[in-house]
This record gives structure tokens, C-alpha cells and sequence, in this order.
């Protein structure tokens, strides 16, 4: 769900232009058997549906996506590594 300025709550698919599903067209396939449909989750994969925003980060390798990622992590207190364990360091060991 998303809230509006005036408080009201609206589905996500409703609220933008946000992806709602994604769905795999199985006559569209050459092969199932080929990767990445031989993984089960994705060679089963019928329909997935998103109830809330998802937000893609789709790049070359090298453009920053990850970097960009753990930006966010360090900004919102998290671990950038995507542990659980708070106790981190994002540089070189010092001694003492």
C-alpha cells in the first residue's frame, strides 16, 4: 500500500508507474531446460507478483550499483556487507 499527501491509502499498482508483476512466457522460451530456466524457481515460475514498489538497479558491471547499494546501508545505520552484525568497518583496520 501507499499513502497519499492527503493521508489516503492507495495499492501500489495504482499509485504509479510501478511494476506490478512480472510474468514468464513459457512459449516464448527456446529451451527450459537451458539456464536460467533449468533453476526451479525460475523455470516454475509462473507469475510474480508485487504487492509493494520494487526498485531495480540495472547496470554494467563496474557502473556502481553495489557501491550505490552500500551507500545507503552506511546511511541508514546498516551493515554495507548485508549482515546483521552492526559491529563493522567500512575501512582499513587501525591498530589499537
Amino acid at each position: 500500500m501507499w499513502a497519499s499527501d492527503e493521508g489516503q491509502v492507495t495499492p501500489a499498482y495504482k499509485a504509479r508507474n510501478f511494476l506490478v508483476s512480472a510474468t514468464l512466457l513459457r512459449d516464448k522460451v527456446p529451451s527450459l531446460a537451458a539456464y536460467p530456466f533449468s533453476i526451479p524457481a525460475i523455470g516454475n515460475l509462473r507469475e510474480l507478483r508485487f504487492d509493494q514498489p520494487v526498485t531495480f538497479f540495472i547496470g554494467e558491471n563496474g557502473s556502481g550499483k553495489s557501491t550505490l547499494l552500500e551507500a545507503i546501508a552506511v546511511a541508514l545505520g546498516l551493515n554495507p556487507r548485508g549482515s546483521r552484525n552492526f559491529n563493522f568497518s567500512t575501512g582499513p583496520r587501525t591498530p589499537g
